[in-house]
């Protein structure tokens, strides 16, 4: 009996052992596999690498090619411009950096043409001043500018000049600096730049152009309001005109006063004519016209329009003051 129990005794003992081995070497069977496992992994993954490294080196190969197959073809394109030059070929490149722009002279027997080349259409004389857009070259080599004729009042404005003849030697049509013509209206006189303009009253205005200049229009829904003429040259105020009440002279007459009044405030100092209207001479080639709501000036005149501009045919050249 006592050889049984430990019989049994040993046996326990000895499963036990059998047990704890086995699961020993199952833990070192796991290590073991993990092991493997993860240096499969590096392996898949270093592969993967070194396959999306010779992937990128081929894209790059093939990237080069196209590149250059792309630059056969422009050069292609552009040898083969310069070298038709048809109907319907008339090439104009502009200039990657536009360095002549703005307000030029010019000095050329070359007319205003439809398209950059020597046997276009004529649209126009060889202007003399000229407000330049662009410059480029056409299909032969030849440097041209797109320009606007500020010298021309027909509807062929715009065409294309050759470049050599251009000047920066531009004059305005007064030396606004020498001048001294007091009257204003509003915050604005004669000689003002467009920037002062822009700054008074803003960017919400219309601009008409002319012959002598262009005219930027601060004007309500019926028309009325103020008028600023600038000298394209030089973007200086050459003119200025309303027809609203609110703009006033710094003498404080502005549209709606008494106009009886306000000509005998200015007769006193400038000399005026009323032969066909009634100007007012404020010196420097500079006059003031007042318009009014009745045929004849009396004393219910009222001011309808007060426009200072330049004395163009020379009303105050002779002694005409009343």
């Amino acid at each position: 009996m006592k050889y049984r129990r430990v019989l049994s005794v040993s046996i326990v003992l000895m499963i036990l052992l059998v047990i704890n081995t086995g699961c020993n070497n199952q833990k070192q069977v796991n290590e073991g596999q993990t092991v493997i496992n993860n240096n499969e992994n590096q392996k898949t993954q270093k592969k993967m690498i070194d396959d999306l490294k010779q992937q990128v080196v081929k894209f790059e190969e093939e990237n080069k090619k196209l590149n250059e197959q792309i630059d056969a073809i422009d050069n292609d394109s552009v040898n083969q411009d310069k070298a038709e030059n048809k109907d319907g070929d008339l090439i104009y490149r502009e200039d990657k950096y536009q360095d002549i722009v703005g307000v030029k002279s010019y000095e050329s027997d070359c007319s205003l043409m439809m398209f950059p080349y020597s046997d276009s259409e004529i649209i126009g004389t060889s202007p003399k001043e000229v407000r330049v857009i662009s410059t480029g070259t056409n299909n032969l080599d030849e440097k041209w500018a797109l320009v606007e004729d500020l010298g021309s009042i027909t509807w062929n404005r715009y065409g294309y000049i050759k470049i050599e003849g251009l000047s920066d030697q531009v004059e305005g049509k007064f030396d606004y600096d020498s001048l001294d013509v007091e009257m204003k209206i509003g915050d604005i006189k004669i000689g003002d730049m467009k920037e002062k303009v822009i700054s008074q009253y803003g960017t919400d205005y219309a601009v008409i152009k002319d012959g002598n200049g262009f005219l930027i229009a601060y004007n309500d829904e019926e028309g009325n309001g103020l008028d600023i003429t600038l000298d394209s040259r030089l973007s200086r105020v050459m003119g200025v005109r309303t027809n609203k009440e609110g703009y006033l002279t710094q003498d404080g007459f502005g549209v709606g006063d008494n106009a009886l009044k306000v000509c005998n405030h200015y007769k006193a100092i400038y000399k005026y004519d009323f032969t066909e209207a009634l100007y007012f001479d404020l010196g420097n080639m500079y006059m003031m016209m007042i318009q009014i709501d009745t045929e004849e000036l009396n004393e219910a005149s009222k001011i309808t329009k007060i426009d200072i501009f330049p004395d163009w045919n020379g009303i105050f050249n002779t002694d005409n003051q009343e």
